[in-house]
């Protein structure tokens, strides 16, 4: 027997964006870097009727991998805060 992710939730799937493929896959195995996006898609559905379940989905995007954010800021490249 299945056990609910969260209270109305029946499942959840991840998906990828590839820039250089300029789509959405399914896995990032055997991809170097990170993606652009991840998407995240939810299975809602109630418990009281026999509705087709519904998906929600977010996207979030993946920030670019190297920076520092307190560095980018001040310009100051030792890594350190004013």
């Amino acid at each position: 027997r299945s056990m609910p992710l969260l209270s109305g939730v029946g499942g959840v799937t991840y998906l990828f964006y590839s820039s250089a493929q300029q789509t959405w896959v399914n896995t990032w195995e055997n991809e170097t870097g990170l993606p652009a996006a991840i998407r995240v898609d939810l299975s809602l559905q109630s418990d009281s009727t026999d509705e087709e379940p519904r998906i929600q989905s977010w996207v979030f995007s993946v920030p670019a991998a190297g920076g520092n954010p307190a560095t980018e800021e001040t310009g100051d490249d030792t890594g350190t805060t004013p």
